[in-house]
């Protein structure tokens, strides 16, 4: 009976999503929100990038749910973001946060004793090469596929959670019809640093605010973004 099981799990056709982002833009939150769906997965981080076309097996051995969502935002080693798995009908989902919030969140998690890397980044860095880089990349990718790409931005998950996931589950095509703001915490695996979001406010198992973490310092408010970075931050829908 195990191995009829196995062989209909490598038979089956689920959806695939995954979600693409920066570091610190709440791709964990997002996964959170979608695994409260009947008929999604509940997985840790994933590195979808080592998925190939011909390890579709693979990616269905991953999860029982019919539709098997992979979160992995750009790492700071990673030069070519994102390489996703070329198998048809893949749902990408781009979340997005501003460069403000990014960058002053980066920073704090790069001050945190267990976080260990092997280049020192400056605010300036990580605003005008690594949060413009990645966005980049995937404001690139959205427009070559707009059917199969839905952009989200973290803000509109905070202050609007419901009818943000409302529109997400619809483009995923899970069978949830009502968005959701709470979210439970993972059966069989825990929230860590390095792997998903580390800190108190996602065990909270609610969408809110942080209000300490929505207070953008004048550090960087004033940092000198690149007219390259000014211009993708509007074009992705952030004016002050």
């Amino acid at each position: 009976m195990k191995i009829i099981r196995f062989i209909l799990q490598l038979a089956r056709y689920p959806n695939v999503v995954c979600i693409m982002s920066s570091m610190r833009s709440g791709s964990t939150l997002l996964k959170s929100l979608i695994a409260t769906a009947p008929d999604t997965s509940d997985l840790p981080e994933i590195n979808f990038i080592e998925y190939k076309w011909y390890n579709r097996w693979k990616i269905n051995l991953l999860s029982k749910a019919d539709i098997i969502v992979m979160k992995y935002p750009r790492a700071f080693h990673h030069i070519k973001y994102p390489v996703l798995p070329k198998i048809g009908g893949l749902k990408k989902i781009f979340l997005v946060r501003d460069v403000f919030g990014t960058v002053q969140s980066l920073d704090k998690m790069l001050r945190l004793p267990n976080v260990t890397i092997d280049k020192k980044w400056t605010l300036k860095e990580l605003a005008n090469t690594y949060w413009y880089e990645t966005n980049a990349n995937l404001i690139k990718l959205l427009e070559e596929n707009e059917n199969d790409l839905l952009l989200v931005r973290y803000e509109d998950l905070i202050s609007n959670p419901i009818a943000t996931t409302k529109i997400v589950f619809e483009f995923i095509g899970s069978k949830q019809l009502k968005g959701v703001d709470t979210y439970s915490k993972p059966e069989n695996y825990e929230w860590k640093w390095g792997s998903d979001d580390g800190g108190e406010l996602i065990k909270s198992l609610k969408v809110q605010r942080s209000i300490k973490g929505d207070v953008i310092s004048e550090e960087i408010k004033n940092l000198e973004l690149e007219q390259k970075t000014k211009d993708l931050r509007t074009k992705l829908g952030y004016f002050d």
